[in-house]
């Protein structure tokens, strides 16, 4: 009986964290002005407008990001600092990781 109830404790632990592990890899899309771009090491910061005050969205691009201006593919330098984009990210233990960064 004492080891069904360990097994059973162990099982709930184990969905406990893979929930909470699943919380800290959601995805986020914001719209938000571009503020800083480093193409030699793919980072890219996103300043997002919320509530008055502005959320920082900046970090690493993964591997593969889509990088896009009116729809069609673009390399990193393309961007302008200070334009509208719209950005696709997860936060991650390690930071914020950008999936996808848009223009118009």
């Amino acid at each position: 009986m004492v080891r069904w109830v360990l097994i059973a404790a162990a099982l709930l632990a184990g969905a406990a964290a893979i929930v909470h592990g699943a919380e800290d890899y959601v995805l986020h899309v914001m719209k938000g002005r571009l503020a800083a771009v480093d193409a030699a090491h793919r980072t890219a910061v996103v300043e997002v407008p919320r509530n008055g005050d502005a959320f920082t969205v900046g970090g690493p691009l993964v591997s593969g990001a889509m990088l896009r201006r009116n729809g069609r593919p673009v390399d990193l330098a393309a961007f302008e600092i200070g334009e509208k984009v719209t950005v696709r990210w997860r936060h991650t233990p390690r930071g914020h990781l950008i999936e996808a960064l848009t223009a118009r």
